[in-house]
């Protein structure tokens, strides 16, 4: 009796582990870690990308935007040269309230020669 009562009092054992079921573990593991490597990774790619197109159509715009302004700049500069113009000054008869210079004074080609 004494047999039976120490074979009822025993400790369960642990199964036994084999090559197959360690193998079986560790290829989980590390499809776990993969899976979760890849979802990471291509996470940041999209995010990248997304943040560089999003870079990409900002500088597109400002170069737009640069453009009209150079037109802009361009016509400020003609209507300007327009009105500073010899003839809408004449037309204006502001060329009657200027002074005439009492004396002319002319440079000529030996005063720019250096001595």
């Amino acid at each position: 009796m004494e047999y039976y009562e120490r074979i009822n009092n025993r400790k369960p054992t642990k199964p036994i582990k084999t090559f197959k079921t360690e193998t079986k573990k560790v290829v989980k593991a590390l499809l776990i870690t993969l899976s979760l490597m890849i979802v990471v990774l291509v996470t940041a790619f999209l995010a990248l990308v997304s943040s560089s197109s999003q870079k990409g159509y900002k500088l597109e715009q400002l170069k737009i935007k640069n453009e009209q302004l150079k037109n802009q700049n361009t016509s400020l500069k003609a209507k300007i040269t327009d009105a500073s113009a010899f003839s809408t000054i004449k037309e204006e008869d502001k060329l009657s309230d200027m002074q005439e210079n009492e004396q002319k004074t002319f440079i000529t080609e030996e005063d720019n020669r250096v001595k």
